[in-house]
């Protein structure tokens, strides 16, 4: 199949979601499918797929809208137009774009179905934040986003039953996100962590935070709870960039918990380092008032590493009944005792840790995931009625 994914910007350190749409399109592309990134700004994009390679994504960068509230102009939507010519889907990321509504209305136009992959932004939580500029968006550019839309695509249950209502009438399927199982098929082990970041040697404890500093992800309940619950030869590890003022004001609460010396700001971390991190991780803590699929989740369990989050992640359910991650409430207390728990019995978090990287890697794997999407772009291109598909992930 001829695919084209539309993601305004990938850059790495913005979060999970450029990390979910290159998974998704470097796994849709390896099964054969001829597939465009379409973008308008891609610092972080791979290299390899600026070569025209067989068997990985192609990019095709607009720059910058050049019309008022960041609509794409007649040249770049001229260029937009070429690609979809003969496309057999085209595959939105994201939802505060202006330019979605344009771009789905040039493919409805040509009988090209579009899927809308929300990645958690119609969920409670955000449409709670900033919530008329949200109402306002809607109104102004919702409709003629959803009217060209074939369907949406939600990675969780509890996704799917927050979004459906915003979404008028638009078909819902619920497919999880393709997680490249790949780079933690053969774990790196931990010793590139622990001489970059300057962690002890075991057996002292380290615990992890890793995601962006914002205050939507608590970062705060992960140093309060670990300044309640942690030995004293323990270390914590925050990974993610944040602005300024927010590193500024984490690092002034670690010192008035008197745990500077035992704290580490690590900024963002990839690559092997990543995974390095999160096996000399003991426990990853993830305060998120809400999260999508939050791949950071299933990356961590990949690499054998308990987790404690809450169930503002949509997959909770899944990752607690299948990994044993343990889902508590967004308070200090509730962390600072489920850290405490794991930290006190190595037995339970090395069962939990082999139970977590098991289901990862078996129920997991992207390759089976992309197989589903194209499955779901298939039904697309066909005109009979589409039932709603619902799949735990």
């Amino acid at each position: 199949m001829k695919l084209v994914h539309y993601m305004p910007r990938i850059v790495a350190s913005e979060g999970g979601t450029p990390r979910a749409v290159m998974d998704m399109c470097a796994l849709l592309a390896a099964r054969d499918n001829h597939l465009t990134l379409l973008l308008q700004d891609g610092p972080d994009i791979p290299e390899p797929w600026r070569t025209d390679t067989p068997g990985l994504p192609r990019v095709l960068e607009l720059g910058s809208g050049s019309r008022p509230l960041a609509r794409l102009g007649d040249d770049q939507l001229e260029r937009a137009d070429a690609l979809l010519a003969d496309a057999d889907a085209l595959h939105l990321h994201c939802m505060w774009q202006p330019e979605h509504a344009q771009l789905a209305r040039r493919a409805r136009a040509r009988d090209i179905p579009v899927v809308l992959t929300p990645h958690g932004h119609l969920d409670n939580w955000p449409m709670s934040q900033h919530a008329l500029k949200k109402r306002l968006f809607l109104l102004a550019f919702g409709r003629a986003i959803f009217a060209n839309t074939s369907a949406i695509h939600c990675t969780a249950e509890a996704e799917r039953d927050q979004t459906a209502p915003r979404v008028r009438g638009v078909p819902v399927h619920v497919v999880p996100l393709p997680f490249d199982v790949s780079p933690f098929q053969t774990l790196p082990g931990e010793h590139g962590a622990t001489e970059a970041l300057d962690l002890p040697a075991r057996p002292a404890p380290v615990v992890l935070f890793i995601s962006r500093l914002h205050e939507k992800k608590r970062p705060d309940i992960a140093l309060r709870a670990f300044a309640r619950a942690a030995p004293d030869d323990a270390v914590l590890v925050l990974a993610g960039t944040g602005t300024p003022r927010a590193t500024a004001e984490l690092e002034a609460l670690a010192r008035s918990l008197a745990i500077a010396d035992r704290t580490r700001f690590a900024g963002h971390v990839s690559g092997d380092l990543k995974v390095s991190l999160y096996q000399r991780a003991d426990a990853m803590l993830l305060p998120t008032s809400q999260e999508n699929f939050g791949l950071v989740i299933p990356e961590a369990l990949a690499c054998r590493t308990p987790v404690v989050t809450t169930r503002g992640v949509d997959i909770w359910p899944t990752i607690q009944r299948e990994a044993g991650a343990a889902i508590v409430e967004q308070s200090v207390g509730a962390f600072s005792d489920a850290l405490a728990a794991l930290l006190d019995n190595p037995d339970h978090r090395e069962s939990l840790g082999e139970r977590g990287r098991s289901w990862v890697l078996e129920h997991l794997d992207g390759r089976k995931t992309a197989q589903r999407l194209e499955s779901l772009y298939r039904l697309l291109r066909d005109p009979a009625p589409i039932p709603t598909e619902r799949h735990a992930p």
